[in-house]
């Protein structure tokens, strides 16, 4: 974890947490609560959205984050929870965030908060197993906003980094299908993670395709790839993404509506990274997709890989991020798998 932040130490956690083996943390791997007094309540969350303030389009927006708040008394109701942040807002000694910030923090740490120095902390494991616990303290609104404004690129990932760490020991610690993907990397040069309960459904060298599904809920993943590099600019990726629905599966068709494409890392390439929505083109049904297209100059190819979800009625945030876990376990022979 890089230094980012002012050195933590938190006095007192012996008294506050207790001795002995600690629970792994529990609760909805996507919300984030947050202890914090009420009247604080609506600058707090103007704060943290400038972290948690990007949605996912399904075709219902929803956020990958949920901010949710808890009273002070709550705190040993709540302090075990998988993303806890306790925030302490104001100088007034009476306030009951400040009082909880001022156990949790060491006294060198909280004075200089309060006197407009570093006002997050950030710890893993504090209270539970498989945690990220943030002390926030500042002096009033603007000096948490500055802090959080000079911070929210590095914080975030600590958040997101937590999350893939879990969604992968849940998805792959159990039961892979090894075999599969031995002769996935021995017939093409290349393999993916093939979790239990996924189903090759195309397997198809002449077409250089390789598509695996589940159900419950409903979902693929697909790989294609060409020699050379076919994708250079944003123009052709897109043009691309949107082609692939209806080349590669035949009856689905992504669509311009809420369409993004941006380019990011992607493992060890930069790829040409799209999201949007899929639809059936018989039936009445759609849901978002994930689109990577990125050019590996050791094979000297470009791959496609592509993840779809249907799970009409539901919250599809977690099955989404968990998908594109499974497709950033993509590997080629000079990759680490």
């Amino acid at each position: 974890m890089r230094k980012s932040f002012a050195a933590i130490i938190f006095l007192g956690t012996l008294l506050l947490i207790g001795c002995g083996q600690k629970r792994t943390a529990i609760g909805d791997e996507n919300k984030v609560t947050v202890i914090c007094p009420r009247p604080d309540r609506a600058q707090v969350r103007s704060a943290l959205e400038l972290v948690f303030s990007d949605t996912l389009f399904t075709p219902q927006p929803e956020p990958y984050y949920r901010i949710e708040f808890a009273d002070v008394e709550e705190y040993n109701r709540y302090k075990t929870h998988i993303n806890f942040i306790v925030v302490g807002l104001g100088t007034d000694e009476n306030n009951p965030g400040n009082r909880l910030v001022k156990q949790l923090l060491s006294a060198v740490n909280y004075r200089q908060s309060k006197n407009g120095g570093e006002a997050l902390f950030l710890t893993g494991d504090l209270a539970a197993e498989n945690q990220l616990y943030v002390v926030m303290s500042a002096t009033d609104t603007d000096h948490l906003n500055r802090q959080m404004q000079k911070h929210r690129k590095w914080l975030r990932r600590q958040f997101d980094e937590l999350f893939d760490r879990r969604q992968s020991g849940y998805i792959f610690d159990h039961a892979r299908q090894e075999l599969p993907e031995e002769q996935l990397f021995g017939k093409y040069g290349w393999g993916i993670k093939i979790p239990w309960g996924y189903e090759i459904l195309r397997d198809s060298p002449d077409s250089s395709f390789f598509w695996m599904g589940r159900d419950l809920p409903y979902r693929w993943v697909s790989v294609s790839w060409e020699p050379g590099l076919t994708v250079k600019n944003e123009q052709e990726a897109r043009k691309r993404t949107l082609a692939y629905g209806q080349e590669k599966y035949g009856d689905i068709r992504f669509i311009d509506h809420l369409y993004q494409l941006d380019q990011r890392p992607f493992i060890d390439w930069t790829a040409w990274r799209s999201s949007g929505l899929w639809e059936s083109v018989g039936e009445p049904k759609g849901g978002p997709f994930f689109h990577y297209i990125f050019y590996d100059g050791i094979t000297d190819r470009t791959y496609e890989i592509n993840g779809l979800v249907f799970f009409p009625g539901k919250d599809k945030i977690i099955v989404m991020r968990q998908l594109e876990i499974l497709l950033k376990s993509f590997y080629v022979e000079t990759t680490t798998g």
